[in-house]
């Protein structure tokens, strides 16, 4: 297993989002090399609680700009169900985490991997032509 690369075929358009997908990619890759080191059990409540934090600060900048232009009622109620369900995820995780009731692995970071690929790819590329067509770059 690998850490996440960004791609090109996660360029949503809109700079801003791009570099805050960016910044999503390296927190989840800070827990890939923190499993590979070794160091997974003392940094991952740290990592957990930047990728709460971050997440939060970027859905909420997704959201508010996607209302802002007036996203189609239903994909916007899908986006923030998306949204939601991965925020309360890693909720759930740290609350687990903290009643040591969880141990660090690879299937953490495959998971957190694979969503965001997911997500970038399919959700949030469903916005893109939308966004342009707006001038939204």
């Amino acid at each position: 297993m690998k850490c996440m690369e960004w791609l090109e075929v996660y360029d949503v358009g809109v700079e801003e989002i791009n570099k805050q997908h960016r910044g999503l990619v390296r927190v989840t890759n800070k827990l890939f090399h923190a499993i590979m080191e070794d160091r997974g059990e003392e940094l991952l409540y740290d990592i957990l609680k930047e990728l709460e934090e971050y997440a939060a600060f970027h859905f909420d900048y997704e959201e508010r700009l996607l209302r802002e232009h007036e996203y189609p009622k239903e994909l916007l109620e899908r986006h923030i169900r998306e949204h939601d369900k991965l925020k309360a995820d890693v909720a759930d995780y740290i609350q687990r985490l903290e009643g040591r009731e969880v141990a660090m692995d690879l299937d953490l970071f495959a998971f957190l991997r694979d969503w965001t690929e997911n997500h970038m790819r399919n959700t949030d590329m469903l916005y893109r032509d939308f966004f342009n067509a707006r001038g939204v770059y």
